[in-house]
């Protein structure tokens, strides 16, 4: 997905018209009988998904770098302190 999804990594450029549209045509894909989605997947994909994604990244990216430490041994409560105020914060939607 982070090679290709445009979702995932904002520096990709969505492909799905280009792979969906073939694969109908040629068969591969039946839009009436589709086998591996439900409900949800048909409908449009949420507006704020990508910001989110975003701010997934950049908690993954903090963490990465707390991890990296020689002496990382678990969160300090400095580190436990931190989180609980970015949660409190409000700054990350998708933290609320």
């Amino acid at each position: 997905m982070r090679k290709n999804c445009g979702l995932v990594n904002s520096r990709n450029h969505c492909r799905c018209v280009n792979l969906i549209g073939p694969d109908i045509r040629d068969k591969w894909i039946d839009p009436e009988n589709l086998q591996f989605v439900g409900p949800r997947c048909r409908t449009k994909i949420d507006v704020g998904i990508r910001d989110r994604l975003e701010e997934l990244d950049e908690i993954s990216r903090a963490i990465e770098l707390f991890h990296s430490y020689p002496e990382y041994d678990g969160p300090p409560e400095t580190i436990v302190d931190l989180v609980k105020k970015m949660i409190d914060s409000r700054e990350y939607e998708i933290l609320s």
